[in-house]
């Protein structure tokens, strides 16, 4: 039954095409801000400790960058409460374009764990293409802000790389829970639709 809820899931994307790409674009842009902001605020970490190390302690110095370090705390929550926001409109959006076809696979006897793979499968499909989408351009974004400002930065070249790419897995961790957390979302949704709602 797996290989039959893999092969329909890709079905789906495949008839979906556009509708995908959208979700794809929308889910790379998330995941590219959210990586951004973690990998700036480590190399920004990474900053602070050779400035200090090597300027010594300046009270001014240390007020400034304690600023800047809130200010990118800031803007990942902002990013974050962004998402969400983003994700609910998604999974609303999903279940109402696909009632129809959602409780057709009800009334041909799909169960909920049934809907529940093919929807992580769709999902796993989407987050996996815009993961790899985003983290090619973020990682760029970053090397070339780090070439670029390198001889201000005070960063090993080899040691902000080991920091991107520990920033590539968290970023991995996170993707994969909200696979996770979207499925549910969206099961939870199709638990409520029966095929009366469709009569009506």
């Amino acid at each position: 039954m797996n290989m039959f809820i893999l092969k329909l899931s890709f079905i789906n994307l495949k008839r979906r095409k556009s509708k995908n790409i959208i979700n794809i674009l929308m889910m790379s842009v998330i995941i590219f801000l959210l990586s951004i902001c973690i990998e700036m605020s480590q190399i920004f970490n990474l900053y602070i400790d050779r400035y200090l190390k090597e300027s010594g302690s300046i009270i001014n110095d240390i007020v400034m960058f304690n600023n800047i370090n809130k200010l990118l705390n800031i803007l990942f929550i902002l990013i974050i409460i962004i998402s969400i926001i983003s994700i609910i409109v998604t999974i609303n959006n999903f279940v109402s374009d696909r009632i129809n076809e959602i409780v057709l696979y009800k009334s041909i006897g799909y169960k909920n764990t049934h809907l529940f793979q093919l929807l992580f499968f769709e999902n796993i499909m989407i987050l996996s293409i815009s993961y790899i989408v985003s983290i090619i351009l973020s990682n760029l974004f970053i090397y070339i802000i780090i070439f670029v400002f390198k001889r201000y930065l005070y960063i090993n070249i080899m040691y902000s790389i080991y920091t991107i790419l520990s920033c590539d897995l968290i970023i991995l961790i996170i993707v994969c829970f909200m696979c996770f957390f979207i499925s549910i979302f969206m099961i939870n949704k199709v638990r409520k639709l029966s095929i009366k709602s469709l009569i009506d």
